[in-house]
């Protein structure tokens, strides 16, 4: 049988599961390609890993994201375990649960952002039997516990808590896992170090052009799957496939930092509603992610491609003073954290508008495409 040769662009988490998912199909050989020197090294690398359940969207009152992001938050982790092939020991590499700390300046209301809250909960009952879903390994009876957010009175400009069973995922070692299943594949050939700079279809599929190790490249391919990120759009416009939407491009950065003594203690929380930040205890790891939005967010661009000015880095001691001033405002003494490595990361999602804006698409999720 001859087989299909499938070019899978872009290296992050969605080019990786693209390329194991095809990897169990005969019929193809994969070749997996990516600009960098090593898979996984950009955004989905460089960010919380929240596995979402729909908390952070209360600013969608059709109540679709949530609906979508709590299906999909499910659906996570036995994706991944059926496209590694095994069992993943999600305990050793998640986050302690998401406590939801609402903003004395917040954009929603506390008894609303709780109304919706109660609401996630109540659609949450409807899916929790299901044998083909589970939530990082767990079956839960409820997302919201009965649980009182420890320290609340110690926090500033907080008027409330809420604790629920989201988490985040260690990016760090879900990528170890990621490049082991990819390692193991005899169908997927890994090309890293290389940049595809145009795309053109002819008589036998798709030529594709470009630079590996700075050497001219091109080979020709029966099926190309494009899961770049930032260079996803460039090779979409020369095949006429751009969006018909709007959309936008965010450059954000984050603190890896080693939390001071007394404060080792805190759990991993999210600020609401609004342009506020993050903190994730991982608890299997020493490192604590930390970000403050309006510090970290250092970009918006509505281009076809990213500005080149955002390879260069802005200035990070100014980025970590201000995130930690910021966040030492509701966690107090957090200002004296060491922050061992600042990254960023390009954000893209369909919008015109940031997160300031009450109706920004940002705050919806469930018309995006894959």
């Amino acid at each position: 049988m001859n087989k299909q040769k499938v070019a899978v662009l872009g290296g992050g988490i969605q080019g990786i599961c693209v390329a194991l998912a095809l990897a169990k199909d005969p019929r193809y050989i994969i070749h997996l390609i990516d600009k960098n020197k090593s898979l996984l090294q950009e955004t989905s690398l460089i960010n919380e890993g929240k596995i979402h359940l729909g908390f952070v969207y209360a600013l969608d009152d059709t109540f679709q994201t949530a609906e979508r992001m709590l299906h999909d938050g499910l659906s996570f982790a036995p994706t991944l375990e059926y496209l590694v092939g095994h069992k993943i020991d999600w305990g050793r590499i998640s986050s302690s649960r998401f406590e939801y700390l609402v903003s004395q300046h917040s954009m929603v209301g506390k008894d609303l952002l709780l109304e919706y809250y109660h609401k996630i909960n109540d659609c949450y009952q409807t899916l929790k039997d299901d044998d083909l879903l589970h939530y990082l390994g767990n079956r839960l009876d409820s997302l919201l516990p009965p649980l009182e957010v420890a320290g609340l009175d110690n926090f500033g400009e907080i008027k409330a808590g809420v604790v629920t069973e989201e988490k985040s995922v260690n990016t760090i070692k879900l990528r170890r896992i990621l490049l082991e299943a990819v390692s193991a594949s005899t169908s997927i050939h890994t090309e890293t170090d290389c940049l595809i700079s145009h795309i053109r279809r002819d008589v036998s599929g798709f030529r594709l052009t470009g630079e590996k190790s700075h050497a001219a490249w091109q080979e020709n391919f029966d099926i190309v799957v494009n899961c770049l990120w930032t260079g996803r759009l460039q090779l979409d416009q020369q095949m006429g496939m751009l969006p018909d939407f709007k959309w936008i491009y965010r450059k954000k950065y984050r603190l890896l930092a080693m939390l001071p003594t007394e404060l080792q203690w805190l759990k991993s929380y999210t600020i609401v509603q609004g342009q506020f930040g993050d903190l994730v205890n991982y608890e299997t790891s020493q490192e604590t992610y930390l970000s403050w939005y309006p510090s970290c967010m250092k970009g918006l661009s509505h281009e076809v491609t990213p500005p080149k000015s955002w390879s260069e880095e802005a200035d990070q001691e100014q980025i970590i003073r201000e995130s930690l001033t910021s966040l030492n405002r509701i966690f107090p003494g957090i200002e004296m954290a060491r922050v061992l490595n600042l990254s960023s990361g390009v954000i893209f999602a369909r919008g015109k508008t940031d997160i300031s804006d009450v109706e920004s698409e940002l705050h919806t999720r469930f018309e995006q495409r894959v």
